[in-house]
């Protein structure tokens, strides 16, 4: 029952931060940092990223093939993870988001939320998935 008032919650804050501007939610900013092979792991490269998510935007469910290590910098975010609880993220928090676990980050206030990401990556692959893409098999090369 918890679970499921809280993605009641959640589904208002995302209406709520989609329609406070009137406007569709905001392309979120990505400065890639570093996209480079990885030393003794074949097949994959690290990528670190600088994600600015606009004020009262909301970035689109996905997922990634391997996990995603996040870091906010600057301001604060709603992240949903499918299957945990939702986290209010703020400027100095880290989290780790699990291979192929679908997430979304929400920005609900008048600032620009950022992030740094690292993410160890297969080569050959896009770097984020829909959702509906998840249940049909995608092999790393």
């Amino acid at each position: 029952m918890r679970l499921f008032l809280s993605g009641i919650l959640f589904a208002l804050l995302l209406t709520t931060a989609a329609t406070a501007s009137g406007k569709e939610p905001t392309k979120l900013k990505v400065q890639p940092l570093i996209n480079s092979q990885i030393t003794g792991v074949a097949g994959h490269k690290a990528l670190v990223e600088r994600v600015t998510i606009p004020p009262k935007s909301e970035i689109a469910a996905h997922y990634h093939l391997n996990e995603e290590f996040l870091a906010i910098i600057k301001g604060s975010a709603i992240m949903r993870i499918e299957g945990e609880e939702d986290k209010i993220l703020s400027a100095g928090m880290v989290i780790v988001i699990p291979a192929r676990a679908v997430h979304l980050a929400v920005n609900l206030t008048t600032e620009p939320a950022e992030a740094m990401v690292f993410r160890v990556h297969p080569n050959g692959q896009p770097v984020r998935f829909e959702p509906e893409t998840k249940n049909k098999a995608v092999t790393p090369k």
